[in-house]
């Protein structure tokens, strides 16, 4: 999924320890051609504002210099696993962005 693969290598070019579910949500306010930023839209969310407001948390997030690429931490991880959770139960093959 290009949401997720959006904030690994984000991660490892901004040199993050970790992955959170901020990178997460960052990514899919990127992503021109999916879901989140109609519906965002569609219920008045500034988009410019929070898309600012997300720079501004991922540029205080701590970085490394070498080492392993960052990997999810707990939260994104729990987030990715319920995730897969209901995709499962939905009888679908992958986890889609909605």
């Amino acid at each position: 999924m290009d949401a997720v693969h959006t904030p690994i290598f984000s991660g490892i070019h901004d040199r993050r320890i970790d992955l959170s579910r901020t990178e997460l949500l960052a990514a899919l306010f990127e992503e021109t051609d999916g879901v989140v930023q109609p519906i965002m839209k569609a219920i008045g969310v500034n988009f410019s504002q929070v898309s600012g407001m997300l720079a501004a948390e991922l540029q205080r997030f701590p970085q490394t210099h070498g080492g392993s690429p960052p990997q999810p931490n707990t939260d994104l991880r729990k987030i990715l696993e319920t995730s897969a959770h209901e995709a499962q139960a939905m009888k679908d093959d992958f986890v889609s962005r909605e």
